[in-house]
């Protein structure tokens, strides 16, 4: 049973919001998180949050990867799934898109999941019988970088808002359109109601 009688641990609870900004120590609020939620339902409720941004971070960013190379990865599957649809008689983009659809949902929320599989059904539709124009390439790859970048600094923005939070005793929750899920604030904010009555 964790010593809720102790002084907030604030600085730990702010480091775990910092580490997300450490995108080359993969899973390192993971594993922050894990070694100290039980030490303060302080730490569990903050390190919960950086874990959501964590993994919210990797969908993103795997997503405007899509965006990026997925015309030029496509350009060089076209020629044989033109002729994979031909002798089996549907479009695998589509049932690949609906497959997809499935595990999107599942690792980043429906909204996310929709706009890929309507993504993956108009690449499907407009581009089965031709390879996509080298501009509609330059241009994807164009719009990537700039959504890089756009995310970065939103990410660097909500990552300092919350560990300036956490030291200001604050329990903090990332939005979430950020996060693709409900955040735990409320959970958090009865059990500190709870605590103060007793």
């Amino acid at each position: 049973m964790p010593d809720t009688t102790m002084p907030l641990p604030t600085g730990r609870a702010a480091m775990m919001h910092l580490s997300n900004l450490l995108p080359v120590v993969p899973l390192l609020p993971l594993w922050l998180w894990l070694s100290m939620k039980d030490s303060h339902p302080y730490l569990d409720h903050h390190g919960r949050e950086a874990v959501r941004l964590h993994f919210a971070i990797w969908g993103w960013f795997s997503m405007i990867l899509l965006i990026m190379f997925g015309p030029a990865i496509f350009n060089f599957f076209v020629p044989g799934l033109a002729a994979l649809n031909q002798a089996v008689g549907i479009n695998l983009l589509k049932v690949m898109s609906v497959a997809l659809l499935i595990y999107a949902a599942a690792m980043w929320g429906w909204v996310p999941a929709i706009l890929l599989v309507v993504f993956g059904f108009a690449i499907a539709d407009l581009f089965m019988q031709a390879p996509i124009p080298a501009d509609f390439t330059v241009i994807s790859q164009a719009l990537g970088i700039g959504l890089f970048k756009t995310m970065g600094v939103v990410l660097v923005t909500y990552v300092i808002a919350a560990a300036i939070k956490a030291l200001d005793h604050v329990p903090y929750a990332y939005p979430s359109l950020l996060c693709f899920s409900s955040p735990r604030k409320k959970i958090y904010m009865d059990w500190l109601n709870e605590q103060q009555a007793a």
